[in-house]
């Protein structure tokens, strides 16, 4: 929030993403030793830039925008991000992480 009031919403957009990458780059390089540097910035790079489109799009489009249905909206979210979900799920599946969690399950007590 405080970067968007000193430089325009798209570029604070993407600067977020871009931080929140590199956070992740320093937590699969501590949590995966086999990671390769930059796999994960890619993601949220790509995300900050669909987001800093939309931050534009928006500004553009204004208030034509509030005629499209929300239903329509909402089914546009998934069908934009949800090609880049291997980019971050494919790390975490390549180091085994789902199925470690998956043996924990005789951890777990219902009662």
């Amino acid at each position: 929030m405080p970067l968007r009031h000193r430089v325009p919403p798209a570029l604070a957009a993407f600067v977020t993403f871009v931080a929140s990458g590199l956070f992740h780059e320093y937590e699969f390089v501590i949590s995966f030793p086999s990671y390769r540097l930059g796999r994960i910035s890619v993601f949220f790079a790509l995300h900050g830039v669909i987001c800093a489109a939309d931050a534009v799009l928006s500004k553009l489009v204004g208030p034509r925008l509030a005629v499209v249905p929300w239903q329509l909206k909402a089914f546009a979210i998934p069908v934009l991000y949800s090609p880049t979900v291997p980019l971050f799920s494919s790390v975490w599946i390549e180091h085994g992480f789902f199925t470690a969690i998956s043996q924990m399950g005789w951890m777990v007590s219902l009662k």
